[in-house]
């Protein structure tokens, strides 16, 4: 299963996915139809830490800025020797006012399939805020309540549906919990993370997604 097909799932379940093109590079950009701002991200099928190498750039709020973004991580590219494994340039519109969060599985032995749900974002290992679950358990609103609720994010999310200042769709994240744990049940995918997903008060986008084939 490739990334466009996780993706495509994704969409399927109820998650949704920034609005997106792919380019190869700059002279390119005058063709984006997006609003900004914008991400850029680089396309690499084996560079699944994206960050780690500096392959993600945010708060691009326009077309000059796009250009020198690009021509900057281009350079940077080049001089770790990366740029023969990129495959292109991701310019994704950028998810703003919202709260990250994190989606992932894993495989264990004893149970199968495994769902995690948690504060999310670079801050995801400082704070581990992380509850996991098997899929059939998070089927509806009411079980997905109880699941999050084992958090400390989950706890105050439930009193007023936001954490400092920044309000969320509690029902879409409640969905996106569901669509997630029934894209786990149907197609026994281990190792998929979303992280972040990205809520605010309009909705639920899933903002990086790894996938790793077994």
């Amino acid at each position: 299963m490739d990334f466009k097909e996780i993706e495509d799932l994704l969409i399927k379940h109820k998650i949704k996915i920034p609005r997106y093109q792919i380019i190869n590079d700059i002279d390119e950009v005058d063709n984006l139809n997006l609003n900004y701002p914008v991400v850029l991200k680089i396309v690499s099928s084996t560079i699944t830490h994206k960050s780690d190498v500096g392959g993600v750039v945010t708060n691009i709020y326009d077309k000059e800025a796009l250009i020198r973004a690009i021509q900057k991580l281009k350079a940077q590219l080049s001089e770790k020797k990366l740029t023969a494994l990129i495959e292109g340039f991701r310019v994704e519109e950028q998810i703003t006012d919202g709260l990250e969060f994190l989606l992932g599985s894993s495989y264990d032995s004893s149970f199968g399939i495994v769902g995690a749900f948690g504060f999310g974002g670079i801050a995801v290992e400082l704070y581990q805020d992380v509850v996991f679950f098997l899929p059939e358990q998070a089927s509806s609103h009411s079980r997905v309540k109880h699941i999050i609720s084992k958090t400390k994010i989950g706890k105050k999310l439930l009193k007023t549906h936001e954490f400092r200042g920044k309000r969320i769709n509690i029902n879409a994240l409640y969905d996106a919990v569901v669509g997630f744990s029934q894209l786990l049940h149907k197609h026994a995918l281990s190792n998929l993370e979303i992280n972040p997903l990205i809520c605010n008060s309009q909705g639920c986008w899933a903002c990086d997604i790894r996938y790793k084939r077994k």
